[in-house]
């Protein structure tokens, strides 16, 4: 095996491994700004495959970010320490989020740069460096907002949480809560209490909801945050639990008869503890032998979980089958229906005569695009006039790109003639274009000749043309015109909006 071939397995086999072996910690660091900031923070590097390592920074702040080392080797199976400067302004005139990056990239052994061999896998992790400018006045960011899910009968607790990231102190911020049953229709609203809150303070507003009896399923709430004239409204979901697993989704695609259906079975606990041997069975209802049911599996607390089940089609023949799907947990089950198609299989027509096909389809084209123009002259040349004749082309007809003129010219006149072309290029105003010389050439008795010139792209605009081709010869002259139209190229719509 070369060297090559070893490299590349080399690389290939260690990716796995690197994808998830360098750390940094802490993963990200959180401060408020302050004018003229020179601080120092570190980090540390925990390195796998390689020793060697090197820090770059990226985002908002990276101007203002150095580094005592911007690259170091640290022995495999221990970790190091290192620091970052940051220098900030006075002001920095943008408030809010500023998101800066500090970058630790990792070489394998013999592959840092500078080292002989050109290609590395390299893995690199980021540490997040946030630099937060205070908004002007009084701004309330909410951090969270959850309602926990509760077995029924319990109280189900709410929470909302927000920092303030203005420069004024709040005097008086109030959080409502209001809760809605699966229809959205209004069960409660409850009152959340009222802050003051200090610039760069955290607050909480807490409250709780009795759900007394009501039934197992999802429940919405809603919280309205109020201070100081600004409203901010927020929505969440939550469960009211019971020992029950529903089925929240089944798919099971088309197939032929004979062929193996491979049913998908999505459940959801409402439990707040996890349910061990739970398994999934299918029985189709018209069909001889239609049970089959999946292995058994553990649904977490809250938790969602899929089971796949398989059902041999066996001897069925096409049409469709009406299914039940049960699931069966504690003791109990939920079923559901859904409907199983075993279709005709589609003919299949095979690919060396497909490609035939495509090829003569292209062959028949080709020779009627360009081989009859010319042939055709050759063919049937008692049906032409005595003398000498044109037909103009134009190719091109995207805007941005050169157009190309071709005056196609038949000597039928019984003598060699020289012949010189000019090309004219008019707008649809009748305004000129361009004045394009086609060269002189001689054109035997019989030939067929063609003069050639081209618009350059530079006057190829989106819109309308007049094309006209003058061939002098023999002190005669004769002109062939032809319309065409250039547009602007389609972009794809992810393009149309940069």
């Amino acid at each position: 095996m070369g060297f090559k071939k070893r490299f590349l397995l080399l690389i290939f086999f260690s990716l796995p491994l690197l994808s998830v072996a360098l750390g940094i910690s802490p993963g990200r660091i959180d401060i408020p700004f302050e004018p003229n900031m020179n601080k120092s923070f570190s980090f540390l590097v925990i390195p796998h495959m390689a020793p060697f390592v090197k820090f770059t920074a990226r985002g908002d702040l990276a101007q203002y970010v150095s580094f005592p080392k911007t690259e170091a080797t640290i022995p495999l199976g221990s970790s190091e320490r290192f620091t970052f400067n940051i220098q900030l302004p006075a002001v920095l005139s943008k408030p809010g989020l500023h998101d800066t990056r500090i970058v630790v990239t990792e070489y394998p052994r013999g592959f840092e740069p500078g080292a002989e061999t050109g290609v590395a896998a390299k893995v690199a992790v980021e540490l997040q460096f946030w630099v937060r400018v205070p908004y002007p006045g009084k701004y309330l960011e909410v951090t969270g907002f959850s309602v926990g899910s509760v077995p029924a009968g319990r109280n189900a607790p709410i929470s909302l949480e927000a920092i303030h990231r203005g420069s004024e102190v709040i005097g008086n911020a109030s959080a409502t809560f209001e809760i809605f049953d699966s229809d959205w229709m209004k069960l409660a609203t409850i009152p959340g209490g009222w802050r003051n809150v200090m610039p760069g303070e955290s607050v909480l507003f807490e409250a709780s909801w009795p759900t007394r009896e009501r039934p197992p399923g999802y429940y919405y709430a809603n919280a309205t945050l109020e201070y100081d004239g600004k409203v901010e409204k927020l929505s969440t979901k939550f469960k009211v639990g019971a020992e029950l697993i529903k089925i929240t989704g089944i798919s099971v695609p088309d197939i032929e008869p004979g062929g193996v259906a491979r049913f998908k079975v999505n459940v959801e606990s409402f439990w707040a503890e996890e349910i061990p041997n739970v398994f999934a069975e299918v029985n189709v209802l018209n069909a001889d032998e239609g049970g089959a049911r999946s292995e058994s599996k553990t649904v977490e607390a809250w938790g969602t979980q899929d089971f796949m089940v398989f059902w041999d089609s066996e001897k069925n023949p096409p049409g469709n089958y009406d299914v039940e799907v049960s699931v069966h947990f504690l003791g109990k089950k939920t079923t559901e229906k859904t409907v199983l198609r075993i279709i005709q299989p589609k003919m299949e027509i095979p690919w060396p005569l497909v490609a035939a096909v495509i090829a003569a389809i292209i062959a028949l084209y080709l020779a009627y695009r360009f081989l009859l123009p010319r042939l055709k002259p050759l063919l049937a040349p008692k049906k032409r006039k005595k003398g000498v004749a044109g037909e103009l082309s134009v190719r091109g007809a995207r805007a941005g790109e050169p157009v190309e003129f071709v005056l196609r010219v038949f000597n039928n006149s019984g003598k060699a003639v020289e012949g010189e072309a000019v090309f004219d290029v008019f707008d649809q105003e009748g305004i000129g274009v361009a004045s394009l010389k086609g060269g002189k050439q001689k054109i035997g008795a019989g030939e067929i000749i063609e003069f050639v010139a081209r618009l350059p792209a530079s006057k190829a605009r989106a819109g309308s043309y007049l094309a006209s081709a003058t061939l002098s010869y023999d002190g005669k002259e004769g002109v062939v015109e032809k319309t065409f139209s250039l547009r602007e190229e389609e972009k794809p719509p992810w393009e149309k909006y940069r």
